[in-house]
């Protein structure tokens, strides 16, 4: 039952031409030379963002296994990560994953496989060469300043904040706040991956770093398989076509980067509300939204 319910949602999108677009802008670019190097002091700083005691992946060793490992080891990881770089390859470990479904409201129907979330355990090496990848990738835009969701410093309570502090001052002047509030249904989920490297690419398309890491998770996640554990039973492996990993250390921020288009069309239409100068007609915390304006056609 598990099986079928996960291939179903992580295989639900409707087929179309981003896959087709992205291998022809990976097309136009040489690798023959990158200029790129992964050392062993990069791979002590990633070691080092790691976290202990967490459950291992499919093969059964912990990051602190790694964390532990030395300076020879490190080395070897340097090479090997190297090359996954220059020839946007990963081997089949890196591509297999378990997924642990948690439940979602502890007073809702628990025999609805929609109130269960699936937490992906992968390989402790993966988590590694993700907190690499994350330097190389990472971007930022004036959007952003409208996320909460998985950034340092920020939390729902600043946002609700930030919120409430805005509709304070619009009736303390005697004027309505007309809001309308969005959750996007298992937004995590049904994230068109194909759609989101062409975005990464496009984001910085001079940036060899950038595009030597995006064409490695297309790899990546195009071979992804996955296989369900409960209750000490494990199902048979399953291909993974749409979605970011619950769990993976760059899911958030791929998440975040995949919306922030939306994000930015509606805030740059200066409609809405505004609070000491800036703007604020939109409000973020990873996919729960409040849109929001003095009046109901603003709205």
């Amino acid at each position: 039952m598990w099986k079928e319910h996960f291939e179903q949602l992580y295989n639900s999108l409707p087929v179309n031409n981003h896959r087709d677009n992205f291998d022809e802008k990976i097309k136009t670019y040489s690798f023959d030379n990158p200029n790129l190097l992964l050392t062993v002091v990069d791979i002590n700083y990633a070691l080092s963002q790691q976290k202990r005691g967490k459950a291992p992946g499919p093969d059964g060793l912990y990051m602190e296994a790694f964390m532990l490992g030395g300076h020879r080891l490190n080395l070897y990881l340097s090479i090997l990560f190297n090359l996954f770089l220059v020839h946007g390859y990963v081997p089949d470990a890196f591509h297999r994953a378990t997924i642990m479904p948690l439940v979602k409201c502890k007073t809702g129907d628990l025999s609805d496989v929609n109130n269960y979330r699936a937490i992906a355990l992968s390989n402790s090496i993966t988590k590694i060469l993700e907190s690499l990848l994350f330097s190389y990738i990472e971007s930022y835009d004036a959007a952003d300043e409208y996320q909460f969701g998985f950034k340092k410093n920020h939390s729902t309570a600043l946002c609700t904040n930030v919120f409430k502090k805005t509709v304070n001052y619009y009736r303390e002047h005697g004027s309505h706040v007309f809001a309308c509030f969005i959750d996007f249904n298992k937004a995590f989920d049904k994230v068109d991956y194909w759609l989101l490297f062409n975005k990464l690419i496009d984001n910085d398309a001079t940036n060899q770093a950038c595009i030597l890491a995006t064409r490695l998770l297309a790899f990546w996640y195009s071979n992804q398989q996955m296989f369900v554990r409960w209750q000490n039973v494990s199902s048979v492996f399953f291909n993974i076509a749409n979605g970011v990993r619950q769990g993976g250390i760059l899911s958030p921020f791929l998440f975040r980067f995949y919306i922030r288009d939306l994000i930015a069309r509606i805030t740059n239409m200066y409609i809405g509300c505004c609070y000491n100068g800036m703007f604020i007609n939109l409000l973020a915390f990873a996919d729960d939204m409040v849109i929001f304006a003095p009046s109901w056609h603003g709205l």
